[in-house]
């Protein structure tokens, strides 16, 4: 009821599950509710993006969280904790200001696209985008392949600090031989949990020092 019918049409939800259906997250994007980002070398739409966790075993609290899927390769993302709405415990879980959030995050997803357009239009022609990446990581095997999918992006979308963001998100969309990030193998039901995982750890490394040096410079 918050969105628009124009909004809402096309709406895309997809369900994933862990922990034997102890764990559930509500996946939507909103083919209609976009924003253009373009470099020198390239242009793509963001799409808007809902997400909504639900956990009966412990595992997280009810959560919703606002993003963006791009377009053009179809990858997740979700930036700093500003994005997220509130833990909700049914303790203190209050309906009007969850539905005054869910109004304010047209006013966010806006605001989203314009600094990643901002990313788009900051170079790193001059960075050491490997150093950086292993000061991040702390991981030289994980650093490499991020270089490598860093590349990839450049080809695409330029030497900036988009395509660097770009790397980050394939990572927490794909886990195979798209870009050799495979999951272990545990045994148990918990791929879904691991990929969100991975998402968060994504908006813990734009909100790293230093990516933010990047932005500043």
């Amino acid at each position: 009821e918050t969105l628009s019918d124009y909004d809402m049409e096309g709406a895309q939800i997809n369900w994933r599950s862990a922990h034997k259906d102890g764990w559930a997250m509500m996946d939507m994007t909103l083919p209609n509710v976009t924003a253009k980002i373009a470099t020198d070398k390239h242009e793509t739409t963001l799409m808007k993006r809902i997400i909504a966790l639900h956990g009966v075993n412990g595992t997280c609290s009810n959560t919703t969280i606002f993003g963006a899927i791009d377009f053009f390769c179809l990858n997740g993302q979700i930036t700093g904790d500003h994005n997220k709405v509130m833990r909700k415990n049914t303790s203190n879980f209050s309906l009007d200001r969850f539905i005054t959030e869910l109004h304010k995050s047209q006013q966010d997803f806006t605001a989203q696209a314009e600094q990643m357009q901002r990313w788009a239009n900051t170079s790193l022609m001059h960075v050491d985008v490997k150093a950086m990446l292993e000061g991040i990581m702390k991981s030289d095997r994980k650093s490499e392949k991020m270089y490598g999918l860093y590349n990839q992006e450049v080809a695409t979308r330029g030497r900036n600090l988009w395509a660097l963001y770009s790397a980050f998100t394939n990572y927490a969309s794909y886990a195979d031989e798209r870009n050799g990030f495979n999951l272990r193998e545990t045994g148990k039901d918990t791929q879904a949990v691991s990929m969100f995982t991975r998402e968060h750890k994504v908006s813990q490394w734009i909100e790293s020092k230093q990516f933010k040096e990047l932005i500043a410079a």
